[in-house]
């Protein structure tokens, strides 16, 4: 019996491990070695590949200059910097997620979305805002690639269920919009991207099942002895 209930205990704790840890599955972009060819989609950003001050080392610097355009204009205040798939060595599914550190050095973000574009045309966005909510240090941000979490498309098309996993099939890019907060020049960072497994918690769930089936067939192989009756 100390066997089965060492053997569950090692299983219990394994199963644990796997569903507070993100399984990766793509190559992740550190900037330790390289760009990784990530680039900005409408210029209004810089983009420095920084070799300390990361998590813990490279990192992408992304940096907003000052301008006067107001902000009623948009022009200057948005940019995406973006991706190919193909840089990161996956073909993306419904079952995946994405998971990387950003930081916001002075001011947090007015708007930040994960975004994708299509091979369609479409663009689709899940909002990241309220998951940043200091400055001056890196918060893990991500989301999972299930429509039903929250993914919008941008205005002009059917963003049905099919629409989105067609259009995931066939990325052109993959990546960041940040919306400034003021005119002044503004720095974020991204760090450690890639694509994970997001719910490995269903390991925890394979394991305790296991552990309720052995402990159902020691229960039913113990042996019952009935009392003796005196005469």
């Amino acid at each position: 019996m100390k066997r089965l209930l060492r053997f569950c205990l090692i299983a219990w704790l394994a199963a644990a491990g796997a569903a507070r840890a993100d399984l990766v599955l793509s190559r992740s972009h550190t900037w330790d070695l390289g760009s990784h060819g990530w680039t900005n989609e409408f210029g209004y950003t810089s983009l420095e590949r920084e070799l300390a001050g990361g998590n813990p080392d490279g990192w992408l610097e992304i940096t907003f200059p000052v301008t006067a355009v107001p902000e009623i204009f948009e022009f200057e205040w948005y940019d995406v910097v973006h991706v190919s798939p193909d840089n990161l060595l996956i073909t993306p599914t419904t079952e995946m997620g994405i998971k990387f550190d950003f930081l916001a050095q002075t001011r947090l973000p007015q708007d930040m979305q994960l975004q994708f574009h299509a091979q369609s045309g479409n663009i689709w966005g899940y909002n990241l805002t309220s998951q940043v909510t200091q400055t001056q240090s890196w918060t893990r941000v991500g989301a999972d690639l299930r429509y039903s979490d929250g993914w919008g498309g941008l205005p002009g098309f059917d963003d049905t269920l099919d629409q989105f996993v067609s259009d995931l099939a066939s990325l052109d890019w993959i990546g960041v919009y940040i919306w400034r907060d003021e005119a002044s020049q503004e720095t974020y960072g991204i760090d450690n991207f890639h694509f994970v497994i997001p719910e490995p918690e269903e390991y925890a769930m394979l394991a305790m099942a296991l552990i309720t089936s052995v402990l159902a067939l020691r229960k039913r192989q113990t042996p019952i002895y009935a009392e003796a009756s005196v005469g």
